[in-house]
């Protein structure tokens, strides 16, 4: 089977029997924009006149109509939690449960193919690194329970860097979900394999950066994980930023080696350029972007560097500062 995450319109899916409506207790359309509006509007009159009879949903139930003049068979109603309202762990519970009786909905329905929008990241103000997390851990352990059960689950969603946060999370807990499973008798022989072309050095930073990026412009706009940030402290961490944790203080560095940022050279580079790595921080976004790359990458190492000697400087300092986000930004910019 293929577990996926692609920019698309969730409405026009093709060859996708079910597909997930994040609505709202009445059931009813929505604000103008949103998914639950989008899919109404896509679906017809007929879609409104249902679930007025149907009533209400209660948040994590899931409820099925007919999808009337969309391309798929079924959609599947559920109403998410408030990320603000219900608390980090209530709402993680909450999530999960959508997602769990979504795809009981489908296996009931005999539907082998379903779609979900990014449920819970809209009004409901899940932070989207998380809201993945929740979501594909819920899948897989769907899976795990009911093998064999679907050919193929897919978050349609609305924009790339979306596509990309929800892909990264299914790669880790999914290894090898995004190829397509073929009967033993359509195997392709060796020579119609098709290896992937090794990435250049800047491609590499350039992917790095972007997935970096993605998670530092959530810090940005998330309130709680800014006071988290300035709040940070190794021995006492909440649970519900773990995975923030794990992105920003574990991982980042072992990432930079492999993008080739970490060269063990980053002072000696400085020095070459005439650079003061603490006047770096003084500079603003253009200034920043007129700066040679090897500058960029040498003080992104010694930033790194220190959050991993210094367990989490680049947590308290870094990101509240947006010192690391000038710096990460410029050098995609420059490289892509």
């Amino acid at each position: 089977m293929r577990v996926d995450a692609i920019k698309h319109d969730i409405t026009k899916l093709e060859n996708c029997v079910a597909v997930v409506n994040s609505t709202n207790y009445f059931l009813s359309d929505g604000a103008p924009k949103s998914v639950n509006h989008a899919i109404h509007v896509a679906a017809g009159p007929r879609l409104h006149e249902v679930c007025k009879r149907l009533g209400t949903c209660n948040t994590g139930q899931a409820i099925t109509t007919d999808a009337f003049d969309m391309k798929a068979d079924y959609i599947i109603h559920t109403v998410t939690p408030s990320w603000r309202a219900d608390k980090s762990e209530k709402a993680n519970v909450l999530l999960t449960k959508c997602y769990t009786n979504c795809l009981k909905a489908a296996l009931d329905k005999g539907a082998r193919s379903i779609a979900f929008p990014s449920l819970g990241t809209g009004h409901c103000h899940f932070p989207p690194e998380m809201a993945a997390e929740t979501a594909v851990t819920a899948v897989k352990e769907f899976l795990d329970e009911n093998p064999g059960s679907f050919d193929a689950i897919t978050w349609s969603l609305s924009s790339q860097e979306m596509a990309d946060i929800y892909r990264a999370v299914i790669a880790r807990k999914l290894p090898g979900a995004f190829v397509v499973d073929k009967p033993e008798q359509e195997a392709a022989p060796e020579d119609v394999s098709i290896e992937k072309p090794e990435l250049s050095a800047d491609d590499k930073i350039v992917k790095f950066c972007l997935k970096y990026y993605l998670v530092l412009k959530l810090v940005d706009k998330d309130q709680i994980l800014k006071d988290w940030c300035r709040d940070y402290n190794a021995q006492a961490i909440s649970e519900s930023h773990s995975a923030l944790k794990d992105i920003l203080q574990f991982r980042m560095t072992s990432d930079a080696y492999r993008a080739g940022i970490m060269t063990g050279k980053a002072q000696e580079i400085l020095e070459d350029e005439g650079v003061v790595y603490e006047n770096l921080k003084t500079l603003n976004n253009d200034d920043m972007s007129k700066l040679n790359p090897a500058v960029l990458k040498a003080a992104l190492e010694i930033q790194f560097k220190a959050d991993e000697v210094n367990e989490g400087v680049l947590i308290r300092e870094g990101v509240a500062s947006g010192f690391v986000v000038k710096l990460v930004r410029a050098l995609y910019n420059m490289l892509r």
